[in-house]
């Protein structure tokens, strides 16, 4: 087994294991869509199979003794994000946990490894539905295979030169030297305030 990485700027853009004759690419979604998985369920209209977890019930900083084999109510507000998660989504989030009743069943408790697992399964299946969309929808506008660019940025390269530029007429120019440098460090890209 060997382990080709492809780094770029520090950042990871692709892992490539080869096993026999077999290889397998891991890369990061968030360099291919580079959006929240809750926006783009909604946008892609994928069923939305994202639900709310409590992050900080896991976090040191709020909760130093937790023990991840926790059972019991569920967390309170505190520990889930509330900068993303209404009081009516929590309320309804214990409703379906059954917390009013005083007879509950296993099934009702929460129980955070099977809550995490759960949590991580509804996000890879909302994930898989969003990158199968996306990746029909590119095909059929453009001719291209999304999965041979591993970034958003290589795949609109990919749709410039195979669906607008007349190479047999025009050459991409490699700019080298003080000019690279000076440009380089005037672009900053993907700035906005509403992102």
């Amino acid at each position: 087994t060997t382990l080709i990485p492809t780094i770029k700027d520090n950042k990871m853009i692709n892992l490539k294991f080869n096993y026999s004759k077999y290889s397998i690419n891991i890369r990061d979604s968030l360099l291919l869509l580079p959006i929240s998985l809750d926006k783009l369920a909604k946008q892609f209209k994928v069923e939305n199979k994202k639900t709310i977890f409590p992050y900080n019930f896991l976090n040191d900083k709020y909760n130093s003794n937790i023990d991840l084999n926790y059972k019991g109510d569920v967390p309170s507000y505190f520990y889930f994000d509330n900068k993303k998660v209404s009081v009516e989504d929590y309320i309804n989030y214990l409703e379906s946990k059954h917390q009013d009743q005083t007879i509950r069943k296993e099934e009702d408790i929460f129980n955070l490894k099977q809550e995490t697992i759960n949590y991580c399964l509804k996000d890879c299946i909302s994930l898989y539905q969003v990158i199968i969309k996306f990746q029909a929808l590119i095909f059929k506008l453009f001719k291209i295979n999304i999965h041979n660019y591993p970034t958003l940025s290589s795949i609109a390269l990919a749709i410039y030169r195979s669906n607008f530029l007349n190479s047999s007429h025009f050459n991409i120019p490699i700019i080298t030297g003080k000019i690279y440098d000076d440009l380089k460090e005037s672009y900053t890209g993907g700035g906005c305030s509403h992102c």
